[in-house]
This record gives C-alpha cells, structure tokens and sequence, in this order.
C-alpha cells in the first residue's frame, strides 16, 4: 500500500490536516483533520510501500496501546484513507 502522494500534510491552527493538492491547487474541499497518531503514522509512512501490520506495529512501538486497539484502529483509519483515495 502506499500514500497518494497529491495528498500534503499541514498544520494549521494546531492541527494536523491532509490537504488535497492535485492539480498544484490546495482543494479546499477535500481536506482531512488527523489525530496525533493519525498524523504520526501518516509521516513514517510517506514515501514507503506498507502494509496494515506495518502500521500497527509502528503504532504499538510509538504509542501505549494494546495490540487490538492499535489493530482496530489502523483498519478503521485505512478504510477511510481507501475510500477517499488517500491511500491504496
């Protein structure tokens, strides 16, 4: 799996947001708010082919997480990174 790579990440107002800039324009409505974590695995993932079980050991190494929430958590992050394209 990899990130779409015309997704940016940017902080504004404090938080971490994906920003859809293909086309070299920011679409405005295509903007994702993320969680910490979210953000966090979104930069160790960048530039990198990956798989679901590389995410959540990332996110068990990092974070003080049982291994079933990190699961439950990468899957329902993944779902939505799918469905809008963010990732595939």
């Amino acid at each position: 799996m990899t990130l779409n790579r015309a997704f940016r990440l940017r902080t504004v107002a404090a938080e971490d947001m994906l920003i859809d800039t293909r086309g070299g324009v920011a679409r405005l409505d295509k903007v994702f708010r993320l969680s910490p974590a979210a953000a966090w695995l979104w930069k160790k993932a960048e530039g990198k082919d990956f798989s679901e079980e590389d995410l959540v050991a990332w996110l068990c190494e990092e974070y003080d997480v049982s291994l079933q929430d990190a699961q439950n958590d990468v899957h329902d992050l993944l779902a939505d990174w799918i469905k809008y394209g963010i990732a595939a």
